[in-house]
Parts: structure tokens; sequence; C-alpha cells
């Protein structure tokens, strides 16, 4: 089980930075806080595929143990130009259209 506040980041197009864009990521949140895709529970997952676009794929999925954490990891993105998907405890994903679908 992840943090119960988490953050989906989606980068909307891969450039050759991406492994540093993701450095700068875990810089600010460290290594725990950068939780690979595949390791999250099957159920987050689903939960997070459900709220974003089927063209859309999430790259990171980003535990700020902070306030402060937060807030950089939400201007790191801003300088990226990523896409976020605040997710909390991640049970209301599914109110809304979702993440890119309209």
């Amino acid at each position: 089980m992840i943090d119960p506040y988490w953050i989906a980041v989606h980068q909307m197009e891969p450039s050759s930075e991406h492994s540093a864009d993701l450095r700068d990521l875990e810089a600010i949140v460290g290594s725990s806080g950068n939780v690979a895709w595949e390791s999250l529970d099957s159920r987050q997952r689903e939960r997070i595929r459900h709220s974003v676009a089927s063209h859309l794929q999430v790259h990171s999925v980003i535990c700020p143990a902070s306030q402060a954490e937060l807030a950089d990891v939400m201007a790191c993105a801003h300088r990226n130009q990523w896409q976020v998907l605040p997710c909390g405890a991640g049970s209301k994903l599914n109110w809304g259209s979702g993440w890119g679908k309209g």
C-alpha cells in the first residue's frame, strides 16, 4: 500500500530528457516517493486507468510526504508541461469525466 496522498504524472510528449525529469522528481520526493507503475496494487492501477483517456500513459506515481514536497512536485510538473492527476486515496477517481477525456 502506498501513501494515501499520491499524484499520477503524465508527460505529454516523451522527450530525451525524460530520465533527467524523473531524477528531478526523485530529488524532491526520494526514491521511495516515486512509485513504479508496476509496483502499484492492481486496484490502484485500475482506478487510474479508468480516470485517464486510453491514449494517455502515466509515467510516474509520486507520493509527496509534505506540503512542501507537493508544491515542488507541482512546480516541476508545471515547468515540464506535464498533466497531473491528484489522486488522494483514489476512492473518487471515477467521479467526473476523467483526465483527458473531454
